[in-house]
Formats: structure tokens, sequence, C-alpha cells
């Protein structure tokens, strides 16, 4: 699970150059604070943040073990197949549009769940706002709300002595309320799962 924590490297799939657009918040964000390599992957650029952009996840280079996902929920099943194709280990898919939105939705949930149980690869969310990283100040996170608040699960995992996830509910512009929040508690990680059809707050938690 070290891939969804401290990646080699990161592709985002869904990238765009529109700065109202989820997919720019989250390459914005990875750029401002994260280390690694960063992908960004959408046909529709060649290059947006001064970092080339690929047409398809199968064409990014190494280092590359997580990918966010950004893209139509329709569009969901066929990028993943494609980043266990390419050897990525873990996806945060932070499209929203599955179980929560109806049958339709709920179909391509589960057409999630069979692709990991196919190909092994590990999924947190879908519909998640990501990860949030106090201490080496990883911020994976999308959406354009104010007023980011730890949840409950915050707080228990501080008062049972656990201090290493919770759920958050936020936004970009809420990065450094997450971070020092984050270290008043002691907590030095901490992300949303949502959906979770995959990874539950109970594995990430060991």
């Amino acid at each position: 699970m070290e891939f969804f924590f401290q990646p080699k490297g990161v592709a985002v799939v869904g990238a765009s150059a529109n700065p109202v657009k989820g997919g720019h918040f989250i390459l914005s964000n990875l750029v401002r604070g994260y280390r690694g390599a960063v992908f960004p992957v959408n046909p529709a650029y060649e290059e947006i943040l001064d970092l080339k952009c690929y047409p398809s996840v199968l064409e990014v280079p190494d280092p590359v073990d997580l990918a966010i996902i950004f893209v139509p929920a329709a569009a969901v099943p066929a990028v993943l197949r494609a980043c266990a194709q390419r050897g990525i280990k873990g996806v945060m898919i932070e499209s929203g549009g599955f179980a929560e939105s109806g049958d339709q939705g709920r179909q391509l949930q589960q057409s999630i769940i069979e692709i990991h149980h196919e190909t092994g690869i590990r999924i947190w969310g879908p519909n998640c706002m990501g990860l949030v990283d106090a201490v080496l100040f990883h911020t994976f996170v999308s959406g354009d709300e104010p007023g980011a608040n730890v949840t409950h699960l915050v707080e228990m995992a501080r008062k049972a002595g656990k201090p290493l996830f919770g759920w958050v509910m936020g936004s970009r512009d809420d990065a450094h309320q997450f971070q020092q929040h984050a270290r008043e508690l002691g907590l030095p990680v901490f992300g949303e799962l949502h959906r979770a059809v995959e990874c539950m707050a109970a594995v990430l938690l060991r």
C-alpha cells in the first residue's frame, strides 16, 4: 500500500489546462507539493503546467506506480484496465457517478470491482477526495468547496492513540488547513475513501 502514500511517480488521467476543472486542481496540487514524477494524461493537450502531457496512460514513462483518475465515470473502466496493463499498482478514482448516482452507476462500480479481481490493481475510491500528507505535503485532492473539516474518524483515530489515517472533506484551497489541523492532532496522513470499493479504512489503518 506504500504506493498510495509515497508513490515514486503519479499519472493524472484527466488532467486539464482549464483552471476551473478538477483535473487542473489535482495536477496543480501535485506540482506544488509532491516531489516525485508527475505525468499529466489527456489526449487534448501536449503540455500542461510546463509538464509533457501524454495521450494515454500506456505511454507514461517510468517511474509511475500510482494513477489519479478524474474522467467521466463511463470512461473509468477502460482507464483502469489501461493502468493495470501499464503495471501501475494503485489508482485513486476521484470521478463521481457510481453507486451514488443510480443503477447505471452501480453497474459501473461493479465493473471496476471486477477489474480489481481480474488484475489485482488496488483501488482507492471511487468518488473520493484523495489524500493529504501533512508531513511530506503531498496533496492528491480535487474540488473547490471552502470550509474543510476533519471528520469523526480522524478524531476517533486520535483518541484511540492510532493517529495514522482519517477521512477528510475539503478542497485544494484548504490544503494548508488540512496540514495544520493534522499536525495539531498528530495525524501525519489523511484522506477520503468515500465509496471504498476495495481499499477499506480498516486496511489502511494497519
